[in-house]
């Protein structure tokens, strides 16, 4: 019945509100649950979710239909479950359906149940928060930081974390002390991260690596080394930081990893995505650099990048342009390439006079 009046609502034609309104009511109504329920194990999303909200609707289902709609794979089934509960399900079972939906996989259930929370007993509350505490989303970091702050008087976030590093017992928890700690650390907590570059799990090592970036905003030493990860997801995540740590003489370590033998082949990638967000003339002078190296993965990668990286409307000085001239002479390009940058060159040198 529910999928023909989704169908019939979805044609919009006016003959069938009236139709379509006295169906749905009668779904609502207690004598339903019997057709809601069969509506609930389709195979098409949108008619579980209009039999989820029918059934909260009609108040006729007990916590049972809770366990069964935070199961459903989709995920805006479970954020319906979450904003439906405070007016079903009261007591231990409440309870239970909430820690389960803390523990839900999408950030956007957890957020729905973080704020059912207040008015259930305050050591549950503390424990609840606790979870939270170690979540991957940020802004659930932070709001169950203030609420222990508010409910504990000597609460001290950052030492919870500094405490996890060593204490906890699953990924989930590690990273988010990981994470965590960078929400409200200090620079020399940068040092308690360093074993986790060399962690067997890749999410942890990205982790560790976007903590040490919140902390320390100059430092490229470990995210170069990061480059030549064997996980491309870290060194993707270390060429990330490095794009926004360009500076003098980072092009010169860059090209040093990049001409490392055993580096992997997304590393020479992500290092050739790095030089080109250095400044225009820095790029241009590193790519042709680049396009010499012994590695020819590299070299090559380089040289399709620079077509993209030479036109510029900063103008350089005269040391820059010399600096190009004598790279473009040991640069390993095409006849055709070499000569629309030497075009581009001598624009420049007439820009200056």
């Amino acid at each position: 019945m529910l999928p023909l009046i989704l169908a019939l609502r979805r044609q919009r034609r006016a003959d069938h509100h009236v139709f379509i309104d006295a169906a749905l009511a009668l779904l609502r109504s207690p004598e339903a649950p019997p057709a809601l329920l069969r509506s609930l194990a389709a195979k098409e999303p949108t008619v579980r979710r209009e039999a989820f909200k029918l059934a909260f609707e009609s108040g006729s289902f007990d916590a049972e239909l809770f366990h069964r709609a935070l199961d459903d794979r989709d995920v805006i089934v479970r954020v319906e479950a979450a904003r439906h509960l405070p007016r079903v399900v009261e007591g231990a079972a409440r309870r239970e359906l909430l820690e389960r939906g803390l523990r839900d996989g999408s950030a956007l259930v957890r957020g729905a149940v973080a704020k059912l929370l207040d008015g259930e007993p305050e050591a549950w509350r503390r424990a609840a928060y606790d979870l939270l505490l170690y979540d991957a989303r940020p802004t659930l970091r932070a709001s169950a930081r203030a609420a222990l702050a508010a409910l504990v008087s000597d609460f001290d976030a950052a030492r919870s974390y500094r405490t996890a590093l060593t204490t906890a017992t699953t990924l989930s928890r590690l990273r988010g002390a990981i994470l965590g700690l960078a929400d409200c650390g200090v620079e020399e907590d940068v040092l308690l991260f360093a074993p986790f570059f060399l962690d067997r799990r890749v999410r942890i090592r990205v982790a560790a690596l976007q903590a040490a970036a919140a902390l320390d905003r100059d430092s490229v030493s470990p995210f170069l080394e990061a480059l030549s990860d064997p996980s491309k997801r870290v060194s993707r995540a270390a060429a990330r930081v490095l794009e926004k740590r360009s500076r003098a003489g980072v092009a010169d370590l860059l090209l040093a990893v990049a001409e490392n033998a055993d580096a992997p082949q997304h590393a020479l990638v992500h290092a050739v995505d790095v030089l080109c967000s250095l400044a225009p003339w820095t790029r241009l002078l590193s790519l042709l650099r680049a396009t010499a190296s012994p590695q020819r993965d590299f070299a090559a990668t380089a040289t399709r990048r620079i077509d993209y990286s030479t036109t510029t409307v900063v103008v350089g000085t005269i040391e820059e342009i010399e600096a190009i001239e004598r790279a473009l002479a040991n640069a390993s390009l095409s006849t055709e390439h070499r000569a629309w940058i030497e075009q581009q060159l001598r624009f420049w040198r007439q820009r200056m006079r």
